[in-house]
């Protein structure tokens, strides 16, 4: 089976961040393992985030290595020392690396300070093969608003000529307009993914779609047909959403 190993902070109903990491993988029939670099509390009123110890972190990424992984997805780092942590613990021939740049959480939430964002820019995003922003996290990584199809290509752009990605699609699920749109930029071209909008929000959906590109390429799909099933992997779950405790939530 592809193994996966997901790098980022937890979330108490595992609406986002690693639990859900995990059953995304297991929705894919794929092994999970973790490296905890935050924890969060999150829902019913609570709200609190701590970074994991920079050493702690390394060492959880030296235990994960004899799982043979195939993909690392990386989600909110909580930190400078957490991303230097997680980039000190990262190897030259490591596997591919998509991460969910995650800045602020979807009730507004701050996840990463301006230090923390520099660092994933200068040390992280030129060891990834893909990163994954959403509007507003392009616009506090690129310093300029990203609200429409062409300011997401220069977005997607600028990640990857002026911060050194390898690849990068901006998404573009809060853009107010009848379908939903990601742009990627890659190998010097842009390309747009649209597809109908689905009505409903739900949480995680960037999470999801990062770890489901992130098993896609490390089962050698192409970088294009691993973010086309990975948008059918979420919008199959907005689809078929259900409700617990007031949210919208994810159906697996």
């Amino acid at each position: 089976m592809t193994v996966l190993c997901s790098i980022g902070t937890t979330h108490p109903w595992n609406l986002a961040g690693i639990g859900l990491d995990a059953r995304v993988a297991a929705r894919l029939r794929a092994r999970h393992v973790a490296v905890v670099a935050g924890v969060s509390a999150q829902e019913g009123g609570a709200w609190d985030r701590a970074p994991v110890a920079p050493a702690l972190i390394q060492s959880q990424m030296t235990a994960v290595r004899a799982a043979g992984i195939d993909a690392i997805k990386i989600g909110a780092l909580l930190a400078t020392e957490s991303v230097d942590a997680v980039v000190a613990g990262l190897r030259a021939d490591d596997p591919p690396i998509v991460c969910d740049p995650v800045i602020a959480g979807s009730q507004g939430h701050i996840f990463a300070d301006d230090a923390t964002i520099e660092a994933l820019r200068r040390t992280l995003f030129p060891r990834c093969a893909l990163v994954t922003p959403n509007l507003a996290e392009a616009s506090r990584l690129c310093g300029f608003p990203v609200n429409d199809r062409a300011t997401m290509a220069g977005a997607a752009h600028t990640l990857v000529e002026r911060d050194g990605a390898a690849a990068a699609l901006v998404t573009g699920g809060h853009l107010a307009c009848d379908d939903a749109t990601d742009v990627l930029y890659a190998g010097g071209k842009t390309i747009e993914f649209s597809g109908p909008r689905i009505d409903g929000t739900m949480r995680g959906t960037g999470c999801a779609l990062a770890t489901a590109i992130a098993i896609g390429l490390g089962r050698k799909q192409s970088l294009g047909e691993a973010i086309e099933r990975g948008r059918a992997l979420v919008r199959e779950a907005l689809e078929h959403a259900s409700e617990w405790s007031g949210q919208r939530v994810w159906p697996w």
